[in-house]
């Protein structure tokens, strides 16, 4: 499994929809399962997903048997589902492919009901499938900060090395060469503490939200 803390805007839900095209291809059968904040969200992620695949060479285009704004299924039987996290009930259905599929939640700090999807979600993991939590920071509460707490402090060296299934990718908007030299454009209007949330990875007690940084 792979737990991802990202800054804003580094292109992370792109690169998700590229790594899902290339599994939807090179494996049939292949079960692919994008989980967003909501309906309108999710629409939009599989129209990234459908952008992205209209780039590919023509003579390699695989051929669709559905095509909707949900649900792309190929003609080598791999199937791609974009869903609203607020129907987890949907998503529980899915489970009968086992290895075969890949589940990928997206900017999963920020769903209402994720302890609900979590549970959901953590099916697929102990079925053998693959799954991947994104996310920017969103205050040191909720399931996603639960997960990604004690991995942090492992990757920055604050804590000791232990046995966990997650690897784990920090990525703040310096990695991204698009935004590392656009900082003094990304913090304006943003104070210190919501700027390292927003583009640093790090999880800020919703308390000091309260008291300009100064104080």
């Amino acid at each position: 499994s792979r737990a991802i803390n990202k800054s804003k805007k580094t292109g992370i839900s792109t690169t998700i929809a590229g790594e899902s095209i290339y599994k939807s291809y090179t494996y049939p059968g292949r079960q692919i399962i994008i989980v967003s904040t909501g309906q309108r969200i999710s629409e939009e992620l599989l129209g990234k997903w459908y952008d992205m695949f209209d780039t590919l060479p023509r003579s390699v285009q695989g051929r669709f048997t559905k095509h909707s704004v949900q649900v792309a299924r190929l003609a080598n039987g791999s199937r791609v589902f974009s869903l609203p996290s607020s129907e987890p009930g949907n998503i529980r259905g899915f489970g009968l492919r086992g290895p075969e599929t890949d589940v990928y939640v997206d900017e999963y700090a920020h769903v209402a009901n994720d302890k609900e999807l979590y549970l959901v979600v953590r099916d697929f993991q102990i079925i053998g499938g693959h799954i991947t939590l994104n996310s920017t920071p969103y205050g040191r509460r909720g399931k996603y900060y639960e997960i990604i707490e004690p991995l942090q402090s492992m990757y920055r060296g604050q804590m000791q090395p232990f046995k966990t299934n997650w690897s784990y990718h920090e990525i703040p908007f310096f990695y991204c060469e698009r935004l590392r030299h656009q900082e003094k454009f990304l913090r304006e209007g943003l104070s210190d503490i919501d700027f390292s949330q927003e583009y640093l990875c790090e999880f800020i007690d919703e308390s000091l939200a309260f008291f300009p940084y100064e104080v």
